[in-house]
C-alpha cells in the first residue's frame, strides 16, 4: 500500500521549491532583455498605429 508522508516533510519540500523558483524569477529579472524590450517596443508601436489608423477610418 501506499507510505505515510509526514505534511511536515512535504511543507519544507514545496517551500524550498518555491524559494528555488522566487531565485529564478528575481535572476531572470536582472538579466538585461534588449531583444524583448525591443520587440514590445515594436508590438506596442504596432498596436497604437492599429488603433489610431481604425479610428481614422470611423471618423
Amino acid at each position: 500500500m501506499g507510505t505515510i508522508v509526514d505534511p511536515h516533510t512535504e511543507l519544507q519540500r514545496l517551500q524550498r521549491a518555491l524559494e528555488a523558483v522566487s531565485d529564478d524569477l528575481d535572476e531572470i529579472e536582472r538579466r538585461s532583455h534588449w531583444s524583448l524590450r525591443t520587440a514590445a517596443r515594436t508590438l506596442s508601436d504596432d498596436a497604437s498605429h492599429n488603433i489610431e489608423m481604425s479610428i481614422g477610418v470611423q471618423i
